[in-house]
């Protein structure tokens, strides 16, 4: 029986048999032999047999890479390059001013630079203002070797442009993006959490407050209030019967009160409750003749008096004694004159009376008494 592909006849040429490969080195014959890669090549990946029946070169990137001798890339180290066959990591013949780039070819150094101490890159004379001098240049295959920094935002060159700094404000200025200290404009402060922002109060929030020259807000004092735009205490002018409260506005008094001298308090004057009442305006008036204070102390009123009572002067009635009646004005009590008249008497309501015959007034002139003389004639 003829054997098969990747196959041989044993020793004994009784079976079809094939031989055990270094797959990391070896491919399998169509004979069923083993055979070593040339060099730069290595095996294929196993077939689904598990044998390796090829040899072949991974797909190395030309400029960066070489094929080892077992058919796999490799990368050059920095400041080298494949040479024209990509089987050799070599680097440029370096001539005086160049330096070796990361990529491995040579580059002149321009003006105003020279040749580093590790001869890959160019180290300027001087750095820009804002800029400092790094230990190291940053070199790249793509770009210029550059060894000078520009500083952060609100940091600075130190004084030998070896480091950034941040630059050590007073508290009452901001750090600028540049390094620099600057002040605040008016009305506004720094922000002493960054240093780097000048900010201000919304007093519009706070309450009676205005925003002072510092850019914070301040309390008004008493009797004042923040004005439309909150930059200025101010308080109303009052007049007439208002007084000035504490918060800056007018108010006006209540009933039966004043502003005091200052107007800003309400008074009223302290009146003899018997004979004054309060005005409108807190003042003491006294009340006329006849007349006294209400109960409110407010209006001047008299009482009502009834029969046979009179209107005293403090305005209050008073009962006629007997014997005694209200003149025609209800002032004063009286009682009829019965002077030349002998036989007239005082009546309780002090009018007078005439004494029936055969009577005659008592000894009060109160009462008629019975003569009995004339009974017993």
């Amino acid at each position: 029986m003829e054997c098969g592909a990747w196959t041989h006849p044993d020793s004994e040429a009784r079976n079809c048999i094939k031989d055990p490969c270094n797959y990391e080195v070896e491919k399998l014959m169509v004979t069923g032999t083993c055979e070593t890669c040339p060099e730069y090549y290595h095996p294929t990946p196993p077939n689904e047999d598990g044998d390796a029946t090829d040899c072949m070169q991974d797909t190395c990137a030309l400029d960066t890479q070489i094929y080892e001798v077992t058919g796999t890339c490799k990368e050059c180290a920095a400041y080298s390059h494949p040479d024209v066959e990509n089987k050799n990591c070599i680097t440029c013949d370096r001539q005086e001013g160049e330096i070796i780039q990361v990529n491995g070819t040579c580059k002149a150094c321009p003006a105003q630079t020279y040749v580093g101490p590790m001869m890959h890159e160019c180290v300027p004379d001087q750095c820009e203002e804002g800029q400092i001098l790094t230990l190291e240049g940053d070199t790249s295959q793509a770009g210029e070797d550059s060894w000078c920094e520009d500083c952060e935002p609100y940091f600075v060159p130190n004084d030998d442009a070896t480091a950034c700094v941040r630059k050590v404000c007073p508290l009452t200025q901001k750090i600028t993006k540049i390094g620099n200290c600057e002040d605040c404009p008016a009305k506004y402060y720094v922000d002493l959490e960054t240093q780097t922002q000048c900010v201000q109060d919304d007093c519009s929030q706070e309450e009676n407050k205005i925003l002072n020259i510092r850019g914070q807000c301040e309390l008004c004092p008493l009797f004042k209030h923040p004005n439309v735009d909150f930059t200025e205490c101010v308080w109303e002018t009052c007049t007439g019967n208002k007084y000035l409260k504490e918060d800056g506005f007018c108010e006006s008094c209540p009933s039966g009160k004043r502003p005091d001298d200052s107007r800003r308090s309400c008074i009223k004057d302290t009146c003899d409750l018997a004979t004054q009442i309060s005005t409108d305006l807190g003042y003491c008036e006294d009340c006329g003749m006849f007349t006294h204070p209400d109960t409110n102390n407010t209006i001047c009123v008299s009482d009502t008096c009834v029969e046979n009572q009179i209107l005293k002067n403090d305005g209050t009635c008073e009962d006629c004694m007997d014997y005694y009646h209200p003149d025609d004005d209800a002032k004063n009590c009286v009682q009829c004159d019965i002077n030349g008249r002998d036989r007239d008497i005082w009546l309780t309501t002090g009018l007078c009376f005439t004494c029936p015959n055969m009577t005659y007034p008592g000894p009060q002139k109160h009462e008629c008494i019975n003569d009995e003389c004339d009974e017993t004639r």
